[in-house]
């Protein structure tokens, strides 16, 4: 078995609109640098929230010869009245493409969710499937066990450039927080090695408010190991625009993330 621990220096991004009862995210610092896009590049230790489906194929090491691999995610963030921290573990069986993870988030001002996920490849098909179960305890309100769902689906492309993943994810289920669940979609591409292109569009129906886009790229660079990336993004919230970036550096099983997100609340 082999492990990797993403330390984040910024990982926990808690994205409200006013209330619990309209909604909460959590985000990595790498997906809150592309924009907060991350439906259809959940491949580490943040897909049990992002994209429970991502987890039937985590990019996550797995030495030779063992079942499984597995990695962590732990961190912090500032945002003003609502910061944070956050701690997310992911494990897979790639002969079976089989994933399972946990999660836990408390945020000032806010409150706390905790849960866990699983996910599944559908054998000798591109798509994947998974669910997530969210207890979230507010710190007004009463608390509510909410169920999330996600698929991940893969189209191969040309030669050197990676497959083309196509993502949908629905938020509360059974609709504990919002009038009727969310619907979510992403798109994920790499046209080569070193670059990742991330596209979300969340909330289609618009339960808790406008249509929100975000996007943005990541770049590795660095030598013959490749081991930072760059990332910068976009969020339109169908009023404002906010930009992101940030920078990671890999060095053996460990990874450190820096994000900023341009918000109205003395940034991220």
């Amino acid at each position: 078995m082999k492990s990797r621990l993403i330390v984040a220096v910024v990982v926990l991004v808690v994205l409200a609109t006013g209330a619990w009862a309209q909604g909460i995210a959590t985000l990595s610092p790498r997906s809150a640098a592309m924009g907060g896009a991350a439906i259809a590049v959940a491949d580490d230790a943040a897909a049990p929230f992002q994209n429970p489906a991502g987890l039937a194929t985590l990019n996550v090491p797995c030495k030779d010869g063992a079942e499984f691999g597995n990695d962590l995610l732990f961190g912090v963030a500032d945002r003003g009245p609502m910061n944070g921290w956050g701690l997310s573990w992911a494990g897979w069986k790639p002969s079976d493409n089989l994933g399972f993870g946990a999660f836990y988030a408390d945020a000032d001002n806010l409150g706390s969710v905790f849960g866990a996920a699983f996910g599944a490849g559908l054998r000798n098909t591109p798509l994947s499937a998974g669910v997530n179960v969210a207890f979230v305890s507010p710190d007004f309100g009463d608390s509510e066990t909410v169920i999330n769902a996600g698929l991940l689906y893969r189209i191969p492309t040309g030669e050197g450039s990676g497959p083309l993943k196509l993502g949908l994810t629905v938020t509360d289920v059974f609709s504990e927080l919002a009038p009727d669940p969310l619907w979510n979609v992403g798109l994920g591409w790499k046209p080569n090695a070193d670059l990742l292109i991330a596209v979300d569009i969340n909330d289609l129906s618009e339960e808790i408010g406008d249509v929100t886009f975000g996007g943005g790229v990541e770049y590795a660079f660095g030598g013959e190991k490749k081991e930072w990336r760059a990332r910068v993004g976009a969020l339109d919230n169908g009023g404002d625009t906010h930009f992101t970036g940030g920078i990671g550096y890999q060095k053996s099983d460990w990874r450190v993330d820096v994000s900023y997100v341009d918000t109205d609340v003395d940034g991220t």
